[in-house]
């Protein structure tokens, strides 16, 4: 039996390691430059400074706007993409003819990389050149959706075309697997479509509901590529998610320190709610 036990550690020594060196290392680093005045110059000779990065960040009115625009785009973006996704999971899950070839075109969007999906509809919503624009511009409508104060909704439809697919797919799935006594018994009681969706399949459904929002949730909060591609976090910072203020207090100010500390911050200020969603979440799962 201790043989066996040491066997098994023996096969988990090499993805334990992976995972320290993936995960635990980077954060201790993090943690150990949040507390340097690093920057691109300074990098080899750092100065210790304590507490002085979160200060500064903490009293950043940028950090807090994007930390904002986050939120509010994580709340639409997730909101909808999970409504849309048991839609289309509901009408999609009966006999149809073509029914393989609509689920393929469905998925389609989730097979393209995010930057990649940006540059395509950087190219259609070009104000001069782009197909949107032209047929917004012949229909009588505004024509730059990449402007002021179109952008933030041409954002969060952008990342709905793309991730929908991903919580129809899980939802799908979950309907699938419901048995068809529950519902089977609501429609000999008299239960109608609605009846049946809200008392049924609904409460059936709900941890796959929540998981499916809290992955997207978190990656939602943390989009960088297609809005960088898209917009770049303009006009100004218009469009400025965490990840993208991050990206800009590291490398085009150069302050690596205080980008870092606000790392850091994010992680402290996300844990909570993370952890009480995971939570929920294991208490809903059968």
């Amino acid at each position: 039996m201790a043989q066996e036990r040491r066997l098994g550690y023996a096969f988990l020594a090499p993805l334990t390691l992976l995972l320290l060196g993936l995960a635990v290392f980077p954060g201790l680093y993090a943690y150990y430059l949040s507390a340097l005045d690093a920057t691109l110059e300074t990098f080899r000779s750092p100065r210790f400074t304590g507490l002085t990065n979160y200060v500064r960040i903490l009293t950043d009115r940028e950090f807090y706007d994007a930390i904002g625009f986050s939120l509010r785009y994580t709340v639409v973006v997730v909101t909808l993409e999970v409504v849309l996704g048991l839609a289309l999971a509901i009408a999609l899950n009966r006999e149809l003819r073509g029914k393989r070839i609509l689920i393929s075109l469905l998925l389609l969007p989730l097979m393209v990389s995010p930057a990649l999906l940006g540059i395509m509809f950087r190219l259609m919503l070009n104000e001069f050149i782009g197909t949107v624009s032209y047929y917004l511009r012949a229909s009588g409508f505004p024509a730059n959706l990449l402007a002021p104060p179109y952008v933030p909704y041409t954002l969060m439809v952008v990342d709905v075309i793309q991730w929908t697919p991903f919580t129809f797919l899980i939802l799908y799935a979950g309907l699938r697997s419901i048995p068809d006594e529950p519902v089977e018994a609501a429609v000999v009681d008299g239960a109608g479509g609605w009846q049946i969706l809200r008392f049924v399949i609904l409460p059936l459904l709900q941890p796959l509901l929540l998981t499916a929002g809290f992955l997207r949730g978190i990656d939602a909060f943390k989009t960088f590529d297609t809005i960088q591609v898209l917009t770049a976090g303009g006009p100004g910072s218009l469009t400025t998610t965490a990840s993208i203020y991050v990206y800009k207090m590291a490398f085009l100010a150069g302050h690596l320190g205080r980008a870092n500390a606000a790392v850091v911050l994010l992680l402290f200020l996300l844990s909570i709610p993370m952890s009480q969603a995971i939570r929920h979440i294991l208490r809903r799962t059968p």
